[in-house]
């Protein structure tokens, strides 16, 4: 899909598919193309993608309630964290430095805080819950087996006829 928007706005983009940004995350020459995401030349992270779509999001409305543009985009680094392995992280946020177990535990945190919704959220956890008791089987669970009801044509070789 970004391909298309890409050549359609005559922008070249780097080997990553990433395109050259204003400030304010438009397409040079295309005030109306907001680049978000992975898009960006500063992508790669979640958090990236997330403020980028939210600055967008407040350009586009600011736009049409006839407001004045807001400044130039800013990526505010909240830090960085990562799963290693079965209740291993890692976590580098400001001047704090975890690893192991206490900073898995703030990786399942942090990654509940930001889910949307108490569904979704009990979902995750229960999910995780039978994951971890399961050691990570939880989704080699079958729940019915699938049933054909359309038969499957069978094409039958022409046979030659000898004259």
């Amino acid at each position: 899909m970004h391909r298309v928007v890409v050549i359609g706005a005559g922008v070249g983009a780097d080997h990553a598919g990433r395109v050259p940004v204003l400030p304010d995350l438009t397409l040079p020459g295309h005030p109306e193309v907001f680049v978000i995401g992975d898009l960006m030349p500063a992508s790669g992270f979640a958090q990236v993608a997330i403020q980028s779509g939210k600055y967008a999001v407040r350009q586009v409305m600011a736009r049409l309630r006839g407001r004045p543009a807001l400044g130039p985009f800013r990526y505010f680094d909240k830090g960085m964290l990562a799963t290693i392995s079965r209740f291993r992280a890692v976590a580098a946020i400001g001047s704090l430095r975890l690893a192991g177990f206490p900073a898995w535990l703030l990786w399942l945190v942090v990654h509940l805080y930001y889910l949307v919704g108490f569904k979704n959220r009990v979902s995750v956890v229960l999910h995780w819950t039978v994951s971890f008791v399961g050691h990570g089987h939880s989704e080699r669970t079958i729940a019915a087996l699938p049933t054909r009801t359309t038969p499957v044509p069978v094409i039958q070789p022409q046979q030659e006829t000898v004259g």
